[in-house]
């Protein structure tokens, strides 16, 4: 228990670090955008970054959204795979089973057979005993 706490603390300061190190980048992206739009003073100029700065959001709000569809592709093929996995070794587990218990089930009946043969020998032996003992009389 304490080494799986261990990694949770471990992770939340990582994921901590990392989401103060994206904050600061970003902060950082701010004041240097800003900045730059302050020196810029001509309409056409603005105008320019302006649509140079849409245009890389909508192509990287694509490109993020093709991730996100990419990575759900993966996690539901992954999850396909894991669930072929799961029910071939569920399928071999089951045949496994069924073959010890075929097995079992025939070494039951092969030594019921031979304990009702041996039965039977004990009976037509004890009466071929009565038999003679009663022609020698």
């Amino acid at each position: 228990f304490k080494h799986l706490q261990a990694q949770r603390e471990r992770a939340e300061r990582a994921r901590r670090a990392m989401a103060a190190t994206v904050l600061q980048a970003v902060w950082r992206a701010r004041l240097t955008r800003r900045a730059y739009l302050d020196l810029l003073t001509a309409a056409v100029v603005l105008q320019t970054a302006w649509r140079a700065a849409a245009a890389r959001g909508r192509y990287l709000a694509a490109r993020r959204a093709a991730a996100r569809r990419e990575a759900a592709a993966a996690v539901a093929v992954q999850k396909n795979w894991r669930c072929t996995v799961a029910r071939r070794a569920f399928r071999r587990q089951k045949l496994g089973a069924l073959t010890l218990q075929r097995a079992w089930f025939k070494h039951l009946q092969a030594q019921s057979e031979r304990a009702e043969r041996a039965r039977w020998a004990t009976a037509a032996a004890v009466l071929q005993a009565a038999w003679r003992a009663r022609l020698t009389r």
